[in-house]
């Protein structure tokens, strides 16, 4: 090992052997030299970490992989001093960084999270603590852990919610834990297959079409509002912004959910039942809140599912990802009937909002509006307000954002 003075003239010598680095060379010997002059004062070298953090973080270019490990050493020398509720912030913010920087810094972002919850829950910080084990479990999932594993986080966040004194929402965990365990259960994601699952609520006033092909489940005839769950897979090659499709080009004659995108099932499920299940999985999503999609003319129910999840999973959204269908015909041709057709979707899609609003569990509601979909939205703000009776800007404003 070498000693502090032997690693500061170490990182001298290779700094002034490359040149491209000699801007660097003050930043990294002052990195080498923290606590030389503190006589092991801990506040003084917290001091002189949190200057060289800010330091580094003016330069144009930002050496981010030393931010990290300065910050490290910060949250290593607060745990040691047993300053546990101070160490806490800081790994719960390195966990955020090492998120917000993963391909660059390459650290488990997972066990930080684990390492911040349990620092949280030894000073009996039991939300924050929660919140770190459910921002892991988000990562678990993006990840593709195995059912065993998420089953543990959820155990794990069960008994943190026992101590906030909530044994509804405990036991919602618990039987979360079960069903990830369950021999029916889905595969996570599409672990080992080459895709990943994304679920996708939805409501639509499309008929059936009595086929068993999710593709084919809903027709363009008018039904009633019906809502339920539907399950898109996402290939691993997949590139932003595209719908990968079959193409006989490439010899492709069926979809395959390695190579394209594609709506595995569509459940139909009953109002209370939705909603219920909406509320257990945005208590596990790091961000408590929806996107509703509202697709354009000339699109089918199946091609609307796989873009509202295409859109999700580009984004790596946070909240969850929900449909509203309305039946248009699908076909170029169909642009007068779809016009008719939008405008009595309006009433639909305005009581869906607000059922949304009351029962969903969501803190915060997005709504992304494609082409003609708009129209549908407008005739349902209108309705809003006018059953509210509001009349000023700023509450239509309200309706909007909601």
């Amino acid at each position: 090992m070498f000693s502090r003075i032997q690693y500061v003239i170490l990182i001298s010598l290779l700094i002034s052997t490359s040149p491209n680095l000699s801007q660097a060379q003050d930043i990294y010997v002052k990195s080498a030299q923290i606590g030389l002059d503190t006589g092991g004062d801990v506040d003084q070298i917290i001091v002189e970490i949190d200057e060289l953090i800010s330091e580094i973080s003016a330069q144009p270019n930002v050496d981010r992989r030393l931010v990290f490990d300065l910050a490290r050493r910060k949250a290593d020398l607060l745990i040691a001093e047993g300053r546990d509720a101070e160490a806490a912030d800081v790994v719960a913010e390195l966990a955020s960084f090492a998120a917000q920087f993963r391909d660059e810094l390459q650290e488990s972002v997972p066990l930080l999270h684990l390492e911040a919850a349990n620092l949280y829950g030894r000073i009996n910080n039991f939300r924050a603590s929660r919140a770190q084990l459910l921002a892991m479990l988000e990562e678990q999932r993006d990840g593709g852990q195995s059912a065993q594993v998420l089953a543990a986080t959820l155990e794990d966040i069960a008994k943190i919610t026992d101590q906030m004194n909530s044994p509804e929402q405990a036991k919602r965990y618990r039987e979360a834990a079960k069903v990830a365990l369950s021999p029916d259960a889905a595969p996570t994601r599409g672990e080992g297959q080459g895709f990943r699952e994304v679920e996708v609520f939805y409501a639509t006033d499309r008929a059936r079409s009595g086929k068993d092909n999710p593709d084919e489940f809903y027709g363009w005839g008018r039904g009633e509002l019906e809502l339920g769950l539907a399950t898109v897979t996402i290939p691993d090659t997949h590139v932003k912004g595209l719908v990968e499709t079959p193409s006989v080009w490439r010899l492709e004659f069926g979809p395959s959910p390695a190579k394209h995108v594609v709506l595995q099932s569509v459940v139909p499920i009953k109002s209370d039942a939705f909603y219920e299940a909406m509320q257990q999985r945005l208590e596990t999503r790091r961000n408590k809140e929806l996107f509703v999609f509202i697709h354009g003319y000339n699109v089918q129910f199946d091609q609307a599912a796989k873009r509202a999840a295409q859109v999700a999973y580009d984004m790596n959204y946070g909240g969850l990802p929900v449909l509203y269908s309305w039946p248009s015909a699908g076909s170029t041709i169909g642009y007068i009937s779809d016009t008719a057709v939008v405008r009595l979707s309006g009433r639909r899609l305005s009581e869906f909002l607000e059922d949304l609003v009351a029962q969903s569990g969501a803190e915060t509601i997005h709504i992304l509006a494609h082409s003609m979909g708009n129209r549908a939205l407008t005739d349902a703000l209108e309705l809003i307000a006018s059953r509210r009776g509001l009349t000023e800007t700023s509450d239509r404003e309200r309706i909007e954002r909601a």
